[in-house]
């Protein structure tokens, strides 16, 4: 296991690491101590990130227990040729998923990345509730909220994945972003709310999901401030929802991660391997996705403060690199509008 974590970390140096036969586009440099000297160093100033290990037995030995664990976890593994294969794409991908705080305390992230695969707090949830006509006149029939966690691939950011839906008794269906999770202690880590709706089968399917749609507007009744107004509805009602039910597990804290450096420099190694005028397209589209992510992601969460008690910012996003801290009130359920209390799960 130390041979294929040393393999790593030479290949992403370069920004190229080669996982069965193919180079992915993973680049960072590493500084490996040894009673506060340095042993090894991996440097490629193109590199946004460096991996600082002050006590490489301790990080190995972490690094093996997280393996053997994500191993049983029974996530999604893309089909490999051989064991180190398997290895080397776990482990790529645990920095992949890396914030700036991570890389500099790596044996602190090993310690929360097992126990996101340790905590059972949402696992296996699958909650139906009948919010009755909360659409009506427009949807007539009552409406059910679905919440479910599952299990999602080795790739993506967390674990688990919350998705909910908004249903009727017909079978229709509306999707609300779905959103990347884990649970370490009393703190939910989300990496991402992302809008997956599900493709309408037929016209009257299509038709609900536009009233649907046009019904969530009423999100925005008495919001006067144009500084939280510019949001995206579904995103404000999922994370809302998820948020209750944190809170009714007994989870005080959260943890939003705006920015994942390895994901951006990806598509920076990408782009640089193009010709102009496609590399300059490909850069600029970069930039683009970044500030997109981070301040749609920021503004939803800004919304909810704006919208909902007990939920407060308690640190400075810019000293901790794009990390927002959210402390949760559960003492605290009401909101200032009215159609978004209506899906709050209930006790």
């Amino acid at each position: 296991m130390k041979e294929i974590f040393y393999e790593i970390i030479k290949e992403a140096k370069t920004g190229k690491i080669v996982i069965d036969n193919e180079e992915w586009p993973i680049g960072f440099n590493t500084i490996i101590y040894d009673n506060n000297a340095v042993k090894i160093s991996f440097f490629n100033d193109f590199n946004l990130s460096t991996l600082v290990i002050k006590n490489e037995e301790e990080f190995l030995n972490y690094l093996k227990i997280y393996l053997e664990k994500e191993l049983k976890s029974q996530r999604r593994i893309p089909s490999l040729i051989n064991k180190s294969d398997i290895y080397k794409l776990i482990i790529s991908y645990l920095f992949v998923n890396a914030s700036i705080k991570d890389f500099e305390d790596p044996i602190s992230y090993l310690k929360t990345r097992i126990d996101f695969l340790d905590n059972n707090s949402l696992t296996n949830i699958n909650t139906n509730i009948n919010l009755g006509k909360i659409f009506t006149p427009k949807i007539e029939e009552d409406i059910y909220l679905t919440i479910k966690s599952s299990k999602q691939g080795i790739m993506m950011e967390t674990p688990e994945v919350i998705t909910i839906e908004i249903s009727n008794n017909k079978g229709q269906r509306f999707r609300l972003p779905s959103i990347s999770y884990g649970i370490s202690n009393d703190t939910c880590h989300i990496y991402s709310i992302l809008n997956k709706n599900i493709k309408p089968k037929n016209q009257e399917e299509e038709k609900f999901q536009k009233i649907v749609s046009r019904q969530l507007y009423k999100i925005n009744e008495g919001v006067t401030d144009k500084d939280v107004k510019d949001v995206t509805m579904s995103s404000v009602l999922a994370l809302s929802i998820f948020i209750s039910l944190l809170k009714k597990k007994n989870i005080t804290k959260l943890k939003a991660y705006l920015y994942l450096p390895l994901r951006y420099l990806s598509r920076e190694i990408i782009a640089n391997s193009k010709e102009d005028p496609q590399k300059s397209e490909l850069l600029n589209r970069n930039n683009y996705i970044q500030t997109n992510i981070t301040e749609k992601f920021l503004r939803t969460i800004e919304r909810l403060i704006y919208q909902v008690s007990g939920i407060e910012i308690t640190n400075d996003l810019y000293v901790d690199n794009g990390i927002v801290d959210i402390s949760l009130d559960r003492s605290k359920e009401d909101t200032n509008n009215d159609f978004l209390s209506k899906f709050f799960p209930k006790k």
